[in-house]
């Protein structure tokens, strides 16, 4: 058998891979519902997160690939087709619904230790409400948190709750339930069946746990499109952490030809990338692109660094007097190129959606070109928002980091 040859990319050609590969100031951009799918068929996942400055983060990951995308157009896919589900992956994360047979080892690693942090900090076992909230949702039908509130009170680790909520978190992180709809921050739950189709609640039979791990990382790498095997964030998930184990399954994955070894002009690390993508787009426009906190793209961002010379830190869990930059601020790509951070005023309403801050990074030369397309870029992110337009009026511009 011949051996798979490693792929040599120059560093641009790298970068315009992932960002073709991502849909990102790409030549194609899906559009609607189908280009939705067709995002989630790539990347497999998108992280949740409950912040909602200009748009929760699965919002604006998809804004940055779907043209034409607006705010919340996510939940209908979600909540009335069914297409897309809450659960875990990386972290609480949406995928296809399809995909929700295949993931029960992580829903059962889930649920078992979050029954096992309740028992150990709480002194209190989930079981205890469990068949009565599920009697009350078979009965009654889907449920707001606030609606199945039982017993008294207890501290946990982000303060004081209900084990009524602890009940509801375990069966969901089991899959016994999903969420029906979501008002703001509230969750409103229903038993699993009732949500979705009888074929995707059966569990995918694995042969053993070697062939779900195969699985689930392959799923990861594709998440990525490309990365290298070094421990991070990326990899903080259930299966995954140990390197010895994940080289073990890269060189499966290599010898299956799902995935390639490939090399980058000026980068010490081998990376991976999937074999099926290796064809790729040689050009990216003069595009401007505003990325999610959490966006895929960036999630490996020792790699973002190295490849993009860009250091991204969200901070919007750093105390304000060591900030370097805000509270909620979004990464610039122009073209293949990271060019910046923008940060938006909190929006609420459809008036002007106002630019507070923008940085540039250190080298970055202003053009013409790039001032077209920034202008485009915040006319359709005003539309997306739902906001009248966008006002540069207050703006604070920094042309050089601090960092």
């Amino acid at each position: 058998m011949r051996p798979i040859q490693t792929v040599q990319l120059s560093k641009q050609q790298a970068k315009t891979f992932l960002l073709n590969y991502h849909f990102i100031n790409s030549t194609y951009q899906p559009t609607g519902k189908k280009g939705i799918v067709e995002v989630f068929k790539r990347i497999q996942s998108i992280q949740y997160d409950p912040l909602d400055v200009v748009g929760k983060n699965i919002d604006l990951v998809l804004q940055s690939r779907i043209s034409g995308y607006k705010k919340g157009y996510i939940n209908k896919l979600l909540y009335e087709d069914r297409i897309l589900i809450d659960g875990w992956d990386k972290q609480m994360c949406v995928f296809q619904t399809k995909d929700f047979p295949s993931m029960h080892p992580i829903r059962s690693h889930h649920s078992e230790a979050s029954r096992q942090s309740i028992l150990k900090h709480v002194k209190f076992d989930v079981l205890d409400y469990s068949n009565q909230l599920l009697e009350i949702l078979s009965n009654e039908g889907p449920k707001y948190s606030t609606e199945l509130s039982k017993g008294a009170s207890k501290k946990y680790f982000w303060g004081n709750t209900k084990p009524s909520n602890l009940t509801l978190d375990y069966l969901f992180h089991k899959g016994v339930i999903g969420i029906s709809n979501r008002k703001n921050t509230q969750k409103q739950y229903d038993l699993i069946e009732n949500l979705i189709e009888p074929e995707n609640l059966q569990h995918q039979q694995y042969a053993n746990e070697e062939e779900f791990i195969e699985y689930y990382l392959y799923r990861r790498i594709q998440s990525l499109g490309l990365f290298s095997n070094r421990s991070s964030e990326f990899f903080l998930s259930t299966k995954l952490r140990n390197k010895t184990v994940r080289t073990m399954y890269i060189e499966l994955l290599i010898r299956k030809n799902l995935i390639r070894k490939c090399r980058v002009e000026g980068l010490k690390d081998a990376l991976y990338i999937p074999s099926n993508y290796i064809e790729y787009d040689t050009k990216i426009p003069q595009k401007t692109s505003f990325l999610a906190p959490l966006d895929n793209l960036i999630w490996d961002r020792e790699l973002v660094l190295q490849l993009f010379d860009y250091k991204y830190r969200w901070e919007v869990y750093t105390p304000s007097s060591k900030r370097v930059y805000g509270y909620y601020v979004l990464p610039i790509v122009f073209g293949i190129e990271f060019i910046g951070r923008i940060e938006f005023q909190l929006h609420r309403t459809t008036d002007p959606l106002e630019v507070r801050n923008i940085w540039y990074e250190p080298g970055f030369i202003d053009s013409t070109v790039f001032q077209h397309s920034l202008q485009k870029a915040l006319h359709e992110f005003s539309i997306y928002l739902g906001a009248s337009t966008y006002s540069l009026q207050n703006t604070k511009i920094h042309y050089s980091s601090e960092e």
